[in-house]
């Protein structure tokens, strides 16, 4: 059994597995753990090895890698608080993954038969482990190009199944309305009336499916994810929108759980994470409260490290200075070259109406797609106009003008037709904002015409707002964002969702002060050395003045 039962109840106090554990309980369970040590590239169990014990890091760090040996693929590297076994114990499996030591590492073991008796001394653990396996199960499904190679997913989530049962019981009433109208198909003779009831059920049927379809899809495509570094959403609607807001760690202020009476009653809430530019909201995800007592986990390790990390590159910049060794700080993991992927190529067909999408660290916002509608209706309506004028010659409804001079007059017409709907679709395709890490541009250019481009720096923004005008504007979420540069306004003219392009905005105003921040911390830490450097010297100086050496002093 564990010997140092203080620093082992001071470690799980500060762990959100742990939470609603009371110091008595957090003894007791401290008492049970037996401590195992590995040496720097030790292996603690390979994938597809028996479920035998529950582990807690307490120092040094592990690599969490998947697949073939040769081949494996690193899924994290975990650090002293975090736990690992839990998801082969709990599930009855084989370890889905190998762990080895990077460097010496300290661990805290609970075997089978005590993970057991946890659970049964201590309920409230399970759901907080339950939460951590949903994650790496998720986690393990995906991969993401733009996480870097120090980051670890340690939670993953995405809305609660129930969530989507609710927002399907629309769809599925509107295919119960079709039913009559097929009913009264089968019972009125061949005729106008059969064809209108028959055509209108259809009609319901097919956009009810649609509906249905839809909203599983885009329930699949939005996830809550939050790292050792940052919180973040992924927000997809296929074909119009691709999004991913994101916080650093650093920048939360508070983590807090909304519930409704339906989501108490099944199981999912909001888990609301603060920032200091707005907030991150986790919209209707299962266990709640055990997701927001992860997050904050991660909130507070994160300040913990930071603090640790300036204090250790303080130490550093001093002992360079001083002339004294230098202990460098741990390797950052970085994935193996083959798992890097060749930057992927934006697709015209693939971007032909998205409102939003990311390259190289650019996000670039068009006009929503409403607006333009508005700009190609007319062309629109000439080509149905022409499409039905020539359908009708086919289809005998008149005579009067012979097929050959419908064909020519009809193509020449459609051609023209098509042409002014592409002027005004690579018009409004032209129309752009972007946001890099250090401004915002507005970009307008005229087919063939020449290119007009206003920047800003994000340094120089004052304020932001945004604003949905009337109705539809509120229905189809789309409004202008506005920025105040000095004394002229910058504005993004009919962007979808302003206020997520509001919080972007200030977020990347916000990542562009803490990198000033910490270049001026650098600055810091160097003008601190050479103080105490000089000090050194000048103390060193006096010590030797006052007793000189004495091989400097004549012998007696």
């Amino acid at each position: 059994m564990a010997e140092n039962i203080p620093q082992i109840v001071a470690l799980l106090s500060n762990m959100a597995v742990f939470k609603n554990l009371k110091p008595p309980q957090l003894e007791e369970l401290a008492a049970a753990f037996d401590v195992v040590t590995l040496s720097a590239g030790q292996r603690l169990f390979a994938q597809g090895d028996a479920s035998d014990s529950f582990y807690i890091i307490k120092s040094g760090r592990i690599r969490i890698t998947r697949g073939q040996e040769k081949s494996a693929r690193r899924i994290a590297t975990f650090i002293p608080g975090d736990v690992l076994g839990e998801e082969g114990l709990m599930m009855g499996r084989a370890r889905a993954a190998s762990a080895a030591a990077i460097e010496p590492v300290t661990l805290l073991r609970l075997d089978k038969v005590h993970f057991e008796r946890m659970f049964r001394r201590f309920p409230a653990v399970k759901p907080y482990l339950l939460a951590t396996i949903e994650s790496r199960r998720l986690a393990r499904g995906k991969q993401f190009d733009w996480l870097s190679g120090e980051e670890t997913i340690y939670l993953m989530a995405r809305r609660h199944q129930a969530y989507l049962y609710v927002s399907l019981i629309k769809p599925v009433l509107l295919g119960w309305v079709s039913l009559p109208f097929f009913y009264l198909g089968l019972i009125t003779d061949p005729g106008a009336i059969h064809s209108f009831v028959n055509t209108t059920g259809f009609i319901i049927l097919i956009f009810s499916l649609f509906w249905g379809v839809w909203q599983w899809v885009d329930w699949g495509n939005d996830f809550y994810i939050v790292t050792n570094q940052r919180v973040i959403w992924i927000e997809k609607v296929i074909g119009l929108y691709d999004s991913r807001q994101e916080a650093p760690l650093s920048t939360v202020t508070s983590v807090g759980v909304q519930t409704e009476p339906l989501g108490t009653l099944l199981g999912y809430g909001d888990v609301i994470v603060r920032t200091f530019t707005g907030q991150i909201a986790m919209r209707h995800v299962g266990m709640p409260e055990q997701l927001a007592g992860l997050v904050e986990e991660q909130f507070t390790r994160s300040k913990s490290v930071s603090k640790k990390s300036e204090v250790e590159a303080l130490e550093r910049t001093i002992r360079a200075r001083l002339g004294l060794p230098v202990r460098e700080p741990p390797k950052a993991e970085t994935p193996p070259p083959a798992a890097v992927k060749p930057v992927k190529k934006r697709s015209f067909i693939n971007d032909l109406f998205k409102v939003r999408f990311e390259q190289s660290g650019i996000i670039t916002f068009r006009k929503h797609w409403i607006l333009l509608l508005q700009r190609t209706w007319k062309p629109n309506l000439l080509l149905i106009v022409l499409a039905v004028v020539v359908a009708g010659r086919f289809l005998g409804w008149y005579t009067f003008v012979s097929a050959p001079v419908v064909l020519l007059a009809g193509f020449t017409f459609l051609l023209a037709g098509f042409l002014w709907w592409l002027y005004e679709y690579v018009d409004w395709r032209n129309d752009i904002y972007q946001l890099t890490a250090d401004q915002i541009l507005d970009i307008e250019k005229k087919p063939l015409g020449p290119m007009d481009k206003k920047t800003a720096q994000l340094e120089n923004i004052l304020s932001l707002e945004h604003k949905r005008s009337g109705l539809v504007g509120m229905l189809l979420n789309y409004g202008d964002v506005i920025a105040m540069v000095g004394g002229v306004k910058f504005t993004f003219d009919g962007v979808f969702d302003p206020a997520g392009v509001e919080q972007e905005i200030f977020q990347r105003i916000a990542a562009k002060r803490r990198r000033t921040a910490e270049a001026e911390a650098n600055r810091e830490r160097e003008r601190i050395a050479d103080w105490l450097a000089a000090y050194h010297r000048t103390t060193e100086e006096l010590r030797l003045s006052a007793n000189p050496p004495n091989s400097d002093q004549n012998p007696g």
